[in-house]
């Protein structure tokens, strides 16, 4: 494999990522899946671990099917490509799985494949919130939606009303964020993730999180039971 040409990059910006990966080399090695229902917090909570232990934030949106994900898709969204990337040399410090497994199979099939591959899950993080704690935490929400930026009219409010605080682009509440659609999200999550975690709890990884909790209060009990 030839080497990188690296002569386009400016000073500071190889300066900055030398440090980044010193720095990351001291950062624990781990793979975390942090789960819960619509609003719980799974994806803000999920992003930091990410961000602060240099480890590959995986998020999966929605079932997974057993075909190859298309190009330039969004999140992932294939079993393929969620066992490509936890082998991705990016992903070798670690990573945090958002959003699955969501069944009893799919938490046997994943550990399986971890184990054929010398990996294995550390920490199963469930986040967990009363419903009408969820409902205003969902009707509340606001995107960015090139960036993926996330918002809160109450708890995370952009600087200026309905923008987005870097580009002043405006923000949407998207079709999802709605009571209608949380109530059946919360019964499919009911209904078969609760079995899922029911399987991690044998395994004795499990830790749950009371996420009606401010950000920062879940964000230390996240790292207490990270330690």
């Amino acid at each position: 494999m030839s080497r990188p040409d690296l002569r386009d990059i400016t000073n500071s910006d190889l300066f900055a990522e030398v440090k980044r990966r010193f720095e990351c080399s001291f950062k624990p090695q781990k793979r975390v899946i942090i789960t819960g229902p619509p609003g719980s917090g799974k994806w803000t909570q999920a992003s930091k671990l990410s961000e602060e232990n240099c480890w590959c934030h995986l998020a999966v949106r929605g079932p997974l099917s057993n075909v190859r994900e298309n190009a330039g898709s969004e999140g992932i969204d294939s079993i393929d490509t969620l066992k490509a990337k936890l082998k991705d040399p990016q992903c070798s410090r670690g990573a945090v799985i958002d959003g699955f497994p969501r069944t009893p199979l799919e938490a046997q099939e994943l550990d399986a494949f971890l184990e054929e591959n010398g990996m294995k899950i550390d920490k199963v993080i469930e986040l967990n919130a009363t419903d009408n704690i969820l409902a205003e935490r969902i009707t509340g929400k606001r995107v960015h939606l090139p960036s993926n930026r996330r918002y809160h009219v109450k708890f995370n409010p952009p600087k200026a009303p309905e923008v987005d605080d870097v580009t002043g682009e405006p923000l949407v509440q998207r079709d999802v964020d709605n009571l209608e659609t949380l109530n059946k999200r919360l019964e499919e999550y009911k209904e078969n993730t609760v079995n899922a975690m029911s399987y991690y709890t044998s395994k004795g990884i499990l830790a749950n999180i009371n996420a009606n909790q401010s950000f920062e209060n879940v964000w230390e009990d996240i790292l207490q039971n990270l330690k």
